[in-house]
This record gives structure tokens, C-alpha cells and sequence, in this order.
């Protein structure tokens, strides 16, 4: 369950702005928290600093869509479609510290749900991670 949530936050060198609308999705707490920090972990890594990011949860049909938009290194679409295990982009460049499981890790998790997971970035700009999972379909109604 996502609670209501409209605020920011400071992290580091980095603002975090939350737009969440409450909803009851289906997956469980400790593996909505693993997505999340995986996903927000890699918003704060590549974003320049000082670095804005913005988590958002909205309902899109039967589904609630989660996104976290960073404006940070981006990838290259090449890359967004190489995502999974033990790969890791420009390591030597941006000194990752990490297995490179982080996005393997929260897709598995995504579709072990139901959900689908999209990365759309621009290189050099920003990234939009999107997760969409189902709801329970008395909340929609």
C-alpha cells in the first residue's frame, strides 16, 4: 500500500520531490521497498549535483504507475535494453561502486507481479524509470 504523499525532500546534494496518490497495489511491502530503493539509489548515483528527482505514483487504467524521473547521465537506448545482470555502463567513468544487479533485480521483481518496468532516458539529460503494477480492482472504483 502507497500512502498519500506531496512533498520534498533534501538528500544529500540532491531534492527529492514526491507526488504519490494512495492506492492498493499488489506486491508486497518489503518488495515495493527493494524496487524503490534500487531504482531511486540509481536516481541519486547519476544524477549531476546539485540534482532534482521526482517520484510519482498515479493510477493509468488497472494499473498504478510509478515513476522516478532524474536529470542526470541518461543511457543511450542501446543500454536501456542491455539492462541485466552484472552490467554496469561507463563503470570506469562514474566510479560505480555495486554488483550491477540493481535494474535486473527490480525488473524480476516487476514481472514476478504482473508489472512491466520501461526506461526511457536521454543521454547526458535525464532518465524516466516507469514501473507499472496491477491494482486490486475494488480501488479503482
Amino acid at each position: 500500500m502507497l500512502d498519500s504523499v506531496m512533498q520534498s525532500v533534501s538528500y544529500f546534494n540532491s531534492d527529492i520531490f514526491f507526488n504519490i496518490n494512495p492506492a492498493l497495489i499488489k506486491i508486497s511491502k518489503d518488495h515495493l521497498l527493494k524496487i524503490l530503493d534500487e531504482v531511486v539509489d540509481n536516481a541519486l548515483k547519476f544524477s549531476k549535483a546539485p540534482g532534482k528527482i521526482l517520484i510519482s505514483g498515479f493510477f493509468s487504467g488497472n494499473e498504478y504507475v510509478i515513476q522516478v524521473v532524474d536529470h542526470g547521465t541518461g543511457m543511450t537506448s542501446e543500454q536501456t535494453m542491455l539492462i541485466g545482470e552484472f552490467i554496469q555502463f561507463d563503470r570506469m567513468l562514474y566510479e560505480q561502486k555495486g554488483t550491477g544487479l540493481g535494474l535486473s533485480i527490480v525488473k524480476k521483481m516487476v514481472e514476478i507481479y504482473n508489472g512491466r518496468l520501461s526506461i526511457n532516458s536521454i543521454p547526458g539529460k535525464q532518465t524516466l524509470v516507469s514501473i507499472n503494477l496491477p491494482v486490486f480492482i475494488d480501488e479503482i472504483n
